[in-house]
């Protein structure tokens, strides 16, 4: 503790901690193996769309971890511009936010599938929101996107999505 009159005090607390691996620890205690290999993903590029700097920084850190290539864009704007950008099959996946600014997930989702461009149509496009009622659900498929997942994100259940649109034989 450090104290001076008139300014205040400053305490340093030092609390040890072990981290788990998320999905290390099932229920009541049982390990869980993860349904997805790390290194399942080697090669594969997915576009990280959210307006939020932080989920997109975890989001890389964590699809970069099981293989992934990840590039990352703002809003949605910005998606379908790197879409027009990138060559045809540039890109495995798009997993993105549903409300940004300027342009919302939903819209963004149609706005990539008109493209005039024959990867679009079968590339999956998953769906991340903090809204769990099927009207979400509902906005997310109309707009053609392949899956939805609420936030906070399950990793595994993430991959697991990832390794169903992916590798849809495994």
């Amino acid at each position: 503790m450090r104290s001076r009159l008139g300014e205040g005090s400053e305490f340093i607390i030092t609390i040890p901690l072990k981290l788990e691996e998320a999905d290390s620890v099932g229920r009541e205690g049982e390990p869980e193996a993860s349904p997805v290999e790390p290194a399942a993903f080697d090669g594969m590029r997915v576009l990280v769309v959210d307006d939020d700097e932080l989920s997109r920084e975890m989001m890389d850190m964590m699809l970069r971890d099981r293989g992934f290539e990840v590039q990352q864009a703002t809003d949605g704007d910005e998606a379908v511009a790197v879409m027009e950008a990138v060559p045809e099959g540039w890109f495995d996946a798009i997993i993105m936010d549903m409300r940004m600014p300027r342009m919302s997930g939903d819209e963004a989702a149609r706005a990539i599938r008109a493209l005039p461009r024959a990867d679009v149509a079968d590339l999956p496009i998953i769906a991340m929101t903090a809204d769990a009622f099927e009207e979400a659900h509902r906005r997310a498929r109309e707009a053609g996107m392949t899956a939805h997942i609420t936030k906070p994100l399950n990793m595994v259940e993430l991959f697991s999505l990832l390794e169903g649109c992916l590798r849809p034989e495994a």
